[in-house]
């Protein structure tokens, strides 16, 4: 599976200061991980495997690295421990409760990149599957009609190969598991999720292919709106003959645009 790229750092900034008006501050400290920084808000791209947060006994996370380089970094969007891709961090009060209102009202619109096993037969779509906890499988997340929060996935093929798909995925609604569950439902699973696909797809990948690329957003205190991306899309793996004991579901819950 070839690894995600880094995209060219000196033109992200040179984005970002044209639609936000201002040049990024923190540019000593830039590393792989490190993507923009002014007074209100930095954005990071988190490696998969890091927690957002501290866990319990795991003390490393993303916001020790963000408070590294703005101390007064507060998370205000997490991605699951699993997941790699942009996290945002508000760095003044009108920065964490303007990006706080945002990720509210969803005002601010998410790209993921995803490569799953098996095939489709259309190229894009909506995914709207309610979920809630699955309390005998904790931490899954299941389909639930009954009591189950609104989700809702659009999703569109950029490439497609013998029992692979590379898609691209923006959620509408922000459930746990949402994108993981939602592909997995609908006869994709994301190659190497542990929670949703099964084992011959989980071994497929040495790590979940999700990737959190691109956030567009107005900026919480300018208003100017401006995307952010800091990766490009994901790669399609050779294919990996995941196809032993692996069966594909049907396509309820999905819509043609």
């Amino acid at each position: 599976v070839e690894s995600f790229m880094i995209a060219s750092r000196r033109c992200l900034r040179a984005m970002i200061a044209h639609c936000w008006g201002s040049e990024p501050t923190g540019v000593t400290r830039m590393s792989d991980n490190w993507v923009y920084q002014d007074e209100h808000l930095l954005v990071m791209n988190k490696p998969a495997g890091l927690l957002t947060t501290p866990g319990r006994f795991e003390k490393k996370c993303l916001w020790s690295w963000a408070k590294a380089i703005a101390p007064s970094a507060q998370v205000v969007h997490r991605l699951d421990l699993d997941t790699s891709g942009l996290v945002m961090f508000g760095c003044s009060l009108q920065g964490v409760s303007g990006l706080n209102r945002l990720f509210r009202d969803r005002g601010v619109d998410k790209v993921y990149d995803a490569v799953s096993f098996g095939s489709i037969g259309r190229d894009r779509g909506r995914i709207r599957l309610p979920l809630g906890p699955d309390r005998l499988q904790r931490p899954k997340q299941k389909v639930d009609w009954r009591h189950g929060k609104p989700a809702e996935t659009e999703f569109e093929v950029v490439h497609s190969g013998e029992n692979q798909v590379r898609l691209v995925l923006k959620p509408i609604s922000g459930v746990r598991h949402q994108l993981r569950i939602h592909l997995a439902s609908i006869g994709l699973p994301i190659l190497g999720c542990d929670l949703y696909a099964p084992r011959p797809v989980r071994l497929a990948s040495p790590r979940l292919l999700l990737h959190a690329r691109g956030l567009s957003l107005p900026h919480p205190v300018t208003a100017v709106l401006c995307p952010v991306t800091a990766v490009t899309a994901v790669s399609t793996p050779p294919e990996s003959g995941v196809s032993t004991g692996v069966s594909t579901a049907s396509e309820s819950g999905v819509n043609a645009f």
